[in-house]
């Protein structure tokens, strides 16, 4: 039997046609899924529509800054960026910034730091409003051995760079965690710390200002230069 007609061979089987038409669907259906993914992802992070806010100059402007603390702390009235840092706060705070992009990760540890130094009992206003009381640090390296390290003069110096750079590049991530934290641990007198965690501070602390204390002055210079912090959290850690 011949091959048939031009029109006979390329004539399309309606069980070809629907398998075509299935699979047509099937991939509009997959790039819609795609899609709606993508949305939800970029919804998870903040806008960034003011990262270009120059920081420094409210941070060097008392009555810019203090509009601002106003507008999160006082119900006063808040700019645009300051409606939006308002509305974000708590779940910055809550969630350790995880939805922030890396400048305003930057950005917020610069203003917690000038406040903490420079302006305390606005950073404590700004605690009590939107940070959770039963927050509690990561237990994820509570697992570290700090007698390792404490006794390793080239481990112990790659923390203590860490933690006295202005960068976190050559942190570790364990190092990278617990500089984030120091500040705020400092002013709570490490309320947010487990037991374990208060044991480990104790120790390093001991160590530090026996063994290195140029290092510990350089520490308290940094985290705490006006000295509102150490001398509480070592009298509480002394409890344990």
């Amino acid at each position: 039997m011949g091959p048939g007609t031009p029109e006979e061979q390329y004539q399309i089987h309606p069980l070809d046609m629907k398998i075509f038409l299935s699979l047509c669907l099937f991939v509009a259906l997959l790039g819609l899924a795609c899609s709606a993914r993508l949305r939800r992802e970029e919804k998870k992070k903040f806008t960034t529509q003011y990262d270009n806010v120059d920081l420094d100059v409210i941070l060097k402007n008392p009555r810019l800054l203090n509009g601002y603390l106003d507008c999160l702390v006082r119900d006063g009235n808040c700019t645009p960026d300051g409606k939006e840092l308002k509305e974000s706060l708590a779940d910055a705070l809550a969630n350790d910034c995880d939805k922030c992009s890396e400048k305003q990760k930057a950005g917020s540890d610069k203003v917690i730091k000038h406040l903490i130094a420079h302006q305390p009992e606005d950073w404590k206003d700004v605690e009590k409003k939107y940070d959770s009381e039963e927050e509690k640090y990561t237990t994820r390296y509570d697992g570290v051995n700090l007698d390792e390290i404490l006794s390793n003069e080239r481990l112990l110096k790659g923390y203590v760079d860490c933690l006295l750079a202005d960068k976190d590049d050559s942190c570790t991530p364990d190092g990278k965690e617990l500089k984030a934290i120091i500040p705020d641990a400092m002013t709570n007198k490490c309320a947010k710390c487990n037991d374990k965690q208060k044991e480990g501070a104790k120790k390093v602390i001991n160590y530090l200002r026996e063994n290195k204390p140029e290092d510990w002055k350089k520490m308290q210079t940094k985290f705490d230069p006006q000295e509102l912090y150490s001398k509480d959290l070592e009298s509480e850690l002394k409890k344990i």
